[in-house]
């Protein structure tokens, strides 16, 4: 994880398996987490907690492919692609 946030991954890695595939699960179960909270009955201060509970992994993925889109070796043109790809995927993911 700290070679994530130090963008030292692979961008394709980053990208792809950090962000996408690891955060996008991680969100889907935590918003299944809290819209079973909510119709259990619980506190809404919790059904929202466990919502948001991906939100600082979310952010440390997108950090870490920013980063890693910025390694030397990367093309300009991947590394705009990257980095608007998971700029919108962490839009999405505070939805979702």
């Amino acid at each position: 994880m700290l070679d994530l946030l130090r963008g030292r991954q692979p961008l394709e890695r980053a990208l792809w398996v950090y962000a996408i595939l690891y955060g996008t699960l991680l969100n889907l179960v935590a918003t299944l987490a809290g819209l079973l909270a909510a119709a259990a009955g619980a506190p809404d201060w919790l059904a929202v907690g466990l919502f948001l509970l991906p939100l600082p992994y979310s952010l440390a993925a997108l950090l870490g492919v920013w980063r890693s889109a910025g390694r030397p070796g990367v093309a300009a043109a991947r590394a705009a692609s990257a980095r608007l790809i998971v700029a919108v995927w962490a839009v999405a993911m505070l939805v979702v």
